[in-house]
């Protein structure tokens, strides 16, 4: 539970910002991670070994008050080591063909699935239900999953032509994580302690994360139209150059943004929030510039005209001297009330509501400036 002066938000972040003291270049994948959580989205982190892939995971469920299940998947993989052993006493006793799932994926709250694409056809057929519906069928009786989020890794992508496509768009929100990029990130890892050494600091117990479902829900239900807006001109950009958006990830695309949008204070979508859609909307690596590109170029568009009505509106008021007319004035007042109607039809940018700002600031003096010469007059 969060203590008084603390936000739910504060909890979350505090959270985040602990794991990323632990590990070095990876702020992004641990915000991701947290996202994924919030929005109750699965995430696929990709990266050769030694990228400390299950490491971060490990740590992250250390912080989380949730049922737990870690497992390594192969061609080997048995439906026994991740859906439960069958009933012995069931099957002799009540003639029934039945698991024994305490313990296992279709009972735990937060899932890791390591190499997750080399399970055998029947498993992933069974594992992309449980992902979709948060259902598992054990004897016939439809189980409900608890399951918040499935975390997979994968050193690769999944082979093509293996119906492998499916279970690959679970997994909402994607991430690349490479070996460190920087001289001083070498020093800084060889100068850190051990990721798991210490006990958690920051915590999330499961009402927290009940009740900041339940505010991102709230968040959720509505999308402004700007909002929209940008998402559709994303979408147009990305189909323009051949990257394919399916429908089920731009509507799940929504809740991660509401989730973000949650996180950083807001009450509605905003459209910042936009950014979150820079690792969902990537169908293959090789995609993650283009789509990084096209994305922050939406978010800007908007912020680069609304900076541009701000100076058009300083520029203005700089030019009215102390002894202007009344009729000069109010030319440049009508042209600041033309410049509000821009902006509010720009949305609710938080650059938008400080160019806002800026113009109604000037409106007042302009108009108290009116005022005093009508007086003289």
């Amino acid at each position: 539970m969060t203590t008084p002066g603390t936000t739910l938000q504060d909890k979350v972040k505090a959270v985040g910002t602990e794991l990323k003291s632990m590990f070095v270049e990876r702020d992004e994948a641990i915000d991701s991670l947290i996202l994924a959580v919030l929005s109750r989205q699965h995430i696929l982190l990709l990266g050769p070994p030694g990228t400390a892939k299950g490491m971060i995971v490990k740590e992250l469920s250390r912080r989380l008050h949730t049922q737990w299940f870690q497992y390594q998947l192969s061609e080997w993989t048995t439906r026994e080591e991740l859906f439960g052993p069958i009933s012995i006493k069931a099957m002799t006793e009540q003639d029934t063909y039945r698991r024994v799932t305490t313990g296992k994926l279709p009972h735990a709250e937060l899932a890791m699935l390591d190499e997750t694409f080399l399970g055998s056809r029947s498993i992933l057929t069974t594992l992309l239900r449980i992902l979709q519906e948060r259902r598992y069928e054990n004897d016939g009786t439809d189980m409900v999953c608890p399951l918040i989020s499935c975390i997979g890794a994968s050193n690769q992508l999944p082979p093509e032509g293996e119906g492998l496509e499916a279970l690959y768009d679970r997994f909402l929100i994607r991430l690349v994580l490479g070996y460190l990029d920087a001289p001083e990130s070498v020093m800084r890892l060889v100068s850190m302690k051990e990721p798991g050494t210490n006990e958690p600091q920051h915590t999330l117990d499961k009402t927290d994360l009940d009740l900041a479902h339940k505010a991102i829900d709230g968040v959720y239900q509505v999308i402004p139209k700007d909002v929209a807006e940008s998402l559709a001109a994303v979408w147009t950009k990305l189909r323009e150059v051949s990257i394919t958006v399916t429908d089920r990830r731009l509507r799940a695309a929504r809740q991660v943004m509401a989730a973000y949008s949650w996180l950083n204070g807001e009450t509605t979508i905003t459209p910042q929030s936009l950014v979150t859609t820079i690792n969902i909307f990537w169908q293959l690596p090789e995609h993650r510039s283009k789509v990084r590109q096209i994305v922050l170029s939406c978010i800007n568009i908007k912020a680069d005209k609304a900076r541009e009505i701000a100076e058009v509106a300083t520029d203005a008021f700089a030019n009215v001297s102390p002894t202007a007319q009344s009729g000069q004035i109010l030319q440049v007042v009508q042209q600041m009330a033309r410049m509000k109607d821009e902006l509010t039809s720009l949305g609710s940018d938080k650059k938008v509501q400080e160019a806002l700002a800026t113009v109604n600031g000037i409106t007042d003096k302009l108009t108290a400036q009116l005022l005093s010469s009508l007086t003289r007059s």
